[in-house]
């Protein structure tokens, strides 16, 4: 009888086994493939994603935080088995390898595998677009201006309102942009380790494993909006943060809801002028820099001095050492410059927007 158990267990294992290194060579094929992760992300993720995102909208709590709790408590409990010498180290090692190896297929295979997707001009069609300084001083005016005069005070939000706004401009949007929109629950979620996100100056994240968005609800209101779409655009697929922050510019300034919009146009030119300081005399960045209404540098001003107060810099700084390592060992080779990275999309976006104006 005791023989017979031990073979079966052994059986068991075999196959679990399998099933693992089939796994793993399926997101390696993948990495190595886009054609092949375009099709994931195309048909199957959408799949797992309305699967999911019902699921956890059931329960009006972080699931992502309820994992991470577990994984805490079974680690812990694991340890203390060792020195108790209740579990053998081999029998350990080989739980925590396992543990370890199927988080990570569960979160290439819930989203993570769009790391591998082919890029964001192959996708749209579109091309890079090579700027002078002078065009993109003046396409920075113009958008100041836009900025100016879509200023709207916003001091408090109905965040159901928001979300409500934003599926509906991504519902209208997708095919446009070209993202798969599956229908489902994608109730944004507050996360129980919100003060700890605060410190390391993060406003929101996205946790495939339950295909859950998380926005910090401590952010500023006028940040809010524009966090949620960008959140909302992992929801969708993306993993490019520097796509997510297009997709997330183009909803909010499309949006009829003037708090919405507003947050669109405010991301965008605190984007532009931050890329044109970087190439241009300081004088001549002063110069652009003084068009922004005081309305709007009141609220640059709100949320520089929110962040001043709020962040722990040592924390802040791991968090994007972390990150930032994280993004260059998933094809995001520029790491977490890839936020930045949305102006060259948002130019190409506006020349081919541009274009089909004048063709119209």
């Amino acid at each position: 009888m005791g023989s017979y158990s031990f073979h079966k267990i052994s059986k068991k294992r075999l196959i679990l086994l399998a099933i693992t290194f089939i796994g793993i060579l399926f997101v390696l094929l993948c990495r190595w493939n886009t054609n092949l992760a375009e099709w994931y992300m195309q048909i199957i993720y959408p799949v797992l994603a309305i699967s999911l995102s019902y699921l956890s909208n059931i329960f009006p709590f972080s699931l992502f935080d309820v994992l991470t709790i577990v994984a805490m408590a079974m680690l812990v409990g694991g340890i203390v088995q060792l020195f108790r010498r209740r579990l053998k180290i081999l029998r350990w090692l080989y739980l925590v390898a396992m543990s370890i190896t199927w988080t990570a297929l569960w979160f290439y295979l819930t989203w993570g595998i769009g790391y591998f997707r082919a890029d964001y001009y192959t996708r749209s069609s579109l091309s890079p677009v090579t700027t002078s300084l002078e065009d993109f001083r003046k396409i920075s005016l113009q958008y100041i201006e836009i900025l100016n005069n879509n200023y709207t005070y916003v001091n408090h939000i109905e965040k159901s309102e928001i979300d409500k706004t934003i599926e509906k401009s991504y519902a209208q949007l997708h095919e446009q942009l070209r993202l798969s929109y599956p229908s489902g629950k994608r109730k944004a979620k507050r996360t129980i380790y919100q003060a700890l996100q605060t410190k390391m100056g993060i406003t929101g994240f996205f946790a495939p494993f339950f295909n859950e968005a998380h926005v910090n609800t401590s952010v500023l209101p006028f940040s809010y909006p524009f966090t949620l779409a960008h959140e909302k655009a992992h929801q969708l697929g993306i993993t490019s943060e520097a796509e997510c922050n297009l997709y997330a510019i183009i909803i909010c300034t499309s949006s009829d809801n003037p708090q919405v919009k507003y947050s669109g146009y405010y991301e965008l030119v605190n984007y532009l002028l931050s890329a044109l300081r970087k190439v241009v005399p300081i004088d001549e960045y002063r110069q652009v820099y003084e068009k922004v209404s005081e309305k709007v540098r009141a609220d640059f001003a709100r949320e520089y001095e929110f962040w001043q107060q709020a962040i722990n810099p040592g924390l802040a700084e791991l968090q994007t050492k972390v990150y930032d390592s994280y993004l260059k060992s998933n094809n995001i080779s520029s790491g977490v410059i890839n936020y930045s990275e949305v102006v060259e999309l948002f130019l190409a976006w506006e020349q081919y927007k541009r274009k089909e104006y004048i063709a119209n």
